[in-house]
């Protein structure tokens, strides 16, 4: 009979994204990591639970090890927690299963894989179930029905997985996949992932995803005892779900999740979205018809020194995106501001830039750079369409300067440089190579839509899409969330990335706190004659007719 052992990956103090938290922390009478290995005992194929943890001090404690019912043991390693590249990919896709650079998924933060092999080698077992210590409402029946797609066909089902929101999917693993896996330094992200080199038909289309109710695989929510946000929803599901905390399974957290929102609608405002974008500067050598300074004057400056490190003081642990209009490496001080971000505690750093200024001023963008994405807005593979998009006939100097950002670049993939194209007619004809060259190169290429800068009368530039690419409009789920606020260079404050002359601003961050300005959203009246015709994005509109109080939102939404 083959053996199946269940690997809790944890660490004491510390969530494996940073985050400060406690796994002997309390919830429902009992501590997160006892939840969690009480639901691995329960698991009707696995024989043993293994609490994976760095040496220093004794997590059985934590675990309660007599009220679990089966076998459990420790196997102490020296991994430090997922490498510096994991743990950057997976900071902008928090609260998805995947989705995030190089194709990295929630359990990739449970890496490397060399302590897991090594667990699974000790105990001889032949397959896994793998959680992490604060997984603390894992779904036990998928776990079940995993184990038996994979124990069933251990060769063609090496991973099983589910499309869970992050904290309740196990994912299980045979032994010889984790071995190749710490072989390699390979990530569960890129076993799943699209490759072009290797078409195949997507995981979740295959018998290895095992299928979930759609509320339960629609949730944008992280259940994983490590962020603010997620170490808050936690504790409201343990007094919201009672008793029932330790054996509810996903469908009902996640029921449970959904009822607190709808009830408590301010709920959104407790906290800054997970991301925010400071735009240092709004000047760009580019000036193509992509560009917004190709179509209106911006009418502001640099940002002041003092005001971004203020502002990046408020954003302790969120992810900073250094960009908007501008390229933020134009700004004098960019490099000094990085490093502020880094003191400041932000939770990840990103740069977006166009390549085209002077070339030592570049490279710190990856020699001793205290961030961890790079994004380079490319938008072309030919130089014939670079002139046409981007305004200046630069492509060649742009790929020689990338060159010279990998050349530079450590050993360990950190930060992640990610070429980016926007999708437009001119840029069609590129598209397929671009991406299929950089996801060979680098694991990782975006295309974005053309922005139009506001919708209706209020755009500012006509819509290059070379086909509609809006979704038909419908009333926003109640439980849509936003993930972003922006900050323009003279500190105004906008919810959305498309409202680059700050026409629906929350206020001004030189005057009132980021926190202040974000609780403004509920009241915002929003300028313009409704859906198609605003300053936002459809996008930012939906989720203000879900949460603006204003009556002009009211009126043109009508009542949800």
């Amino acid at each position: 009979m083959p053996r199946t052992i269940a690997l809790i990956v944890t660490d004491p103090d510390a969530g494996r994204l940073g985050h400060s938290r406690r796994v002997d922390d309390m919830l429902a009478g009992r501590s997160v990591l006892h939840h969690t290995a009480a639901r691995a005992a329960r698991i009707e194929r696995v024989e043993r639970v293994v609490v994976v943890h760095p040496p220093g001090r004794d997590l059985l404690a934590a675990v309660g090890v007599e009220a679990i019912g089966k076998p459990v043991s420790g196997f102490v390693h020296d991994d430090a927690g997922p490498s510096a590249a994991i743990a950057s990919a997976r900071k902008w896709a928090m609260s998805g299963w995947r989705g995030g650079i190089n194709g990295a998924t929630a359990w990739d933060e449970l890496l490397p894989a060399k302590a897991l092999a090594a667990a699974a080698e000790q105990h001889g077992a032949d397959a896994v179930v793998l959680v992490g210590g604060d997984w603390c409402l894992f779904d036990v029946g998928y776990a079940d029905e995993l184990l038996a797609l994979h124990l069933d066909a251990p060769d063609a089902m090496r991973v099983t997985f589910t499309q869970a929101p992050p904290g309740l999917g196990p994912v299980v693993l045979g032994a010889g996949t984790l071995r190749d896996l710490a072989d390699g330094g390979a990530t569960i992200g890129a076993v799943l992932a699209y490759r072009p080199t290797r078409p195949a038909i997507d995981p979740i289309g295959r018998e290895c995803n095992h299928p979930i109710p759609a509320t339960v695989r629609d949730t944008a929510r992280r259940f994983v005892y490590d962020t603010p946000d997620g170490v808050r929803r936690l504790e409201r599901l343990a007094k919201s779900l009672g008793a029932s905390f330790a054996t509810a399974d996903a469908l009902a957290v996640t029921d449970a999740c959904r009822a607190y929102e709808l009830d408590h609608p301010d709920h959104v405002f407790d906290e800054l979205p997970d991301q925010v974008v400071i735009e240092l500067t709004p000047r760009r050598l580019a000036d193509g018809p992509i560009t917004a300074q190709r179509y209106v004057d911006l009418g502001r400056g640099d940002m002041d020194v003092s005001l971004a490190k203020d502002v990046l003081a408020q954003c302790g642990g969120r992810a900073v995106t250094f960009g908007g209009v501008g390229d933020p490496t134009l700004h004098p001080a960019w490099r000094e501001l990085v490093d502020a971000a880094a003191d400041a505690g932000v939770l990840g750093l990103h740069v977006e830039t166009d390549l085209l200024g002077e070339p030592e001023t570049l490279w710190p963008l990856v020699e001793n750079f205290r961030g961890d994405v790079v994004s380079v807005r490319l938008n072309a593979d030919t130089a014939a369409t670079y002139a046409k998009v981007m305004g200046v006939d630069r492509f060649g100097e742009v790929m020689q300067r990338l060159q010279g950002l990998f050349d530079r670049r450590d050993g360990h993939g950190s930060p992640w440089i990610v070429p980016r194209l926007v999708k437009t007619a001119e840029t069609l004809p590129d598209m397929e190579s671009f991406f299929d060259r950089w996801m060979h190169l680098v694991g990782h290429a975006v295309i974005d839509r053309p922005p139009t800068f506001g919708t209706g009368s209020y755009a500012l530039a006509p819509d290059r899409s070379p086909v509609p690419m809006d979704p038909p409009w419908r009333e926003p789920s109640p439980w849509q969330v936003k993930r972003r606020m922006t900050v323009l260079s003279d500190g105004t404050a906008t919810l959305c990335a498309e409202d680059v002359l700050g026409r629906a601003a929350l206020g001004s961050v030189s005057e009132r706190p980021l926190w202040d300005l974000w609780r403004i959203a509920a009241e915002l009246e929003l300028p313009g004659g409704g859906l198609d015709d605003s300053p936002v994005c459809r996008r930012c509109f939906d989720w203000l007719s879900l949460h603006g109080r204003a009556a002009t939102v009211g009126a043109v939404v009508g009542p949800i």
